[in-house]
């Protein structure tokens, strides 16, 4: 007769465990162990789901067995390894069923996966939130409750160095910003905008030393309530 050893092992331990290790890990490695598994597998309501460059196999695993109220973190990648991820994902679940999930990313994603996007603004539990500018314009109904955001644009044909990032104060609750790359005025209007972050990694790109010079005149004696900031210049002629 079996005896599965974790049987004996009492829920908290199995679940101490569970929180160090990523959802398809979980479920490819404890998942038909035995009744007593399962049912703890069940009742875990903190997977972490990465399915960037993930083995099909252990996607469609997750995908058969996890509940979406007990994702608190995902991330969806359409790139060369996972060509139409997103729209596999789509075919099994609907986003706005995801109601305790906090942190979002996204990767590469397909234009043909926009849906994705359409039922963010029922997610109350997002406060982080990773995706590509030309998806993030689409999105401003989300923006007032994320503290989070990595605004990532590897073509750079979706960035403008002369027009404006944010348009409004929508991103008053952020704490932590990331950005491609931005201009002098951009980046006084980000700090006039959201005068709440406290992390911001960015990059700028002036045209001289002298633009970089009026933006410290202007700007070196304000008070900011950054902690940290990581910074790049790249000083381009016209």
């Amino acid at each position: 007769m079996f005896t599965c050893l974790l049987d004996f092992f009492p829920v908290e331990l199995l679940h101490i465990i569970f929180d160090h290790l990523w959802g398809h890990e979980i479920f490819y490695s404890f998942v038909n162990i035995s009744d007593y598994v399962d049912r703890i597998l069940l009742s875990y309501d903190h997977y972490s789901l990465n399915f960037q460059s993930i083995l099909k196999k252990h996607f469609d695993i997750v995908c058969h067995h996890v509940q979406p109220h007990q994702v608190i973190s995902l991330t969806l990648s359409d790139s060369d390894d996972t060509p139409g991820q997103s729209q596999l994902f789509l075919s099994f679940f609907s986003m706005n069923t995801f109601t305790r999930l906090r942190a979002l990313k996204l990767v590469e994603i397909d234009d043909k996966s926009r849906s994705l996007f359409f039922d963010l603004h029922e997610l109350e539990s997002l406060i982080s939130l990773e995706l590509e500018l030309k998806f993030y314009l689409t999105c401003y109904e989300i923006v007032p409750q994320i503290k989070r955001l990595i605004l990532n644009d590897p073509t750079g044909s979706y960035f403008s160095m002369k027009t404006s990032i944010f348009t409004t104060s929508l991103l008053s609750h952020l704490y932590h910003l990331t950005l491609p790359y931005c201009s002098c005025a951009q980046l006084r209007q980000i700090l006039y905008l959201i005068p709440t972050l406290r992390l911001l990694k960015i990059s700028i790109s002036a045209s001289s030393f002298t633009d970089l010079e009026e933006f410290t005149i202007h700007y070196g004696d304000s008070s900011f309530n950054l902690t940290c900031l990581i910074l790049s210049i790249n000083i381009h002629s016209e």
